[in-house]
């Protein structure tokens, strides 16, 4: 594993598992630890990923940590908030909005909010690879 920390006051940090790839142009935001599996893509451009918001009702800032499994792909610009877990060996379409603790792996999560999609082939060769194309 590969292990970025980002220096915050509470301790949090970016764990981002080997052979994982995030492409240009994306916002992510460690103010809780955010985990990125192995073999993970974040792909296009333009997503975030949330570890914080703000409460209207209690006038403060929560966070919660953000989980993406290994062998993922994230569509681009998708937002992940706060919380969010996206399972081992599962795609997240282009636009998605995030904001739940998904379970079930090969499948297709997408839409405002993300909802499951689809069941998806476990026998896809992205599901399984074992690097990264250069």
């Amino acid at each position: 594993k590969f292990i970025y920390y980002f220096n915050s006051a509470n301790g949090s940090y970016l764990i981002m598992g080997k052979d994982s790839a995030i492409t240009k142009q994306h916002l992510i935001d460690c103010t809780d630890t955010v985990t990125i599996g192995e073999l993970t893509s974040i792909g296009g451009y333009g997503t975030q990923i949330l570890s914080h918001s703000t409460s209207l009702q209690h006038n403060k800032q929560s966070c919660a940590p953000i989980t993406i499994g290994h062998h993922c792909f994230v569509g681009t610009r998708s937002i992940i908030l706060p919380g969010s877990i996206l399972p081992n060996q599962a795609v997240l379409g282009a636009g998605a909005v995030l904001k739940k603790q998904f379970t079930e792996s090969f499948s297709l999560y997408g839409g405002v909010p993300a909802k499951f999609i689809k069941k998806m082939d476990e026998n896809y060769a992205f599901f399984h690879r074992t690097y990264r194309p250069k």
